[in-house]
């Protein structure tokens, strides 16, 4: 679940207010919804004078399924599609949203870049 979207203001909020009062000026995000509004979180950050890591994997179309690379990247999956066209797609929504945003400190796709074997696990 993506727990920094707008429609969970109520839970982020005191968060980001104590993290703030802590001395922190950045926090990193996980499991970003692309299709999900995020600009209240944005908003609110700036104003605590919080930068924000955005990654750019998460969810479904974050991790790559256990195949040799380069084939997973043009892998067709059943259920799942193309596996490098869904990633790529999710980061470009992913950019397209946060870039707009002057606290966007950084895109990452870091360790978190889960493998999945062809079972999904």
């Amino acid at each position: 679940e993506d727990v920094i979207a707008d429609e969970h203001e109520d839970t982020w909020s005191t968060d980001l207010e104590a993290i703030a009062n802590l001395g922190a000026n950045t926090v990193r995000l996980y499991n970003v919804d692309p299709q999900k509004d995020h600009s209240k979180f944005m908003n609110k950050a700036a104003s605590l004078g919080l930068y924000v890591i955005v990654p750019l994997n998460g969810k479904d179309w974050g991790f790559l399924p256990a195949f040799p690379s380069p084939d997973c990247y043009t892998k067709e999956i059943e259920g799942y599609g193309n596996v490098g066209v869904n990633a790529l797609s999710f980061a470009k929504q992913l950019v397209k949203q946060f870039s707009q945003f002057p606290n966007t400190l950084l895109f990452t796709v870091a360790n978190e870049l889960a493998q999945n074997d062809k079972n999904g696990f």
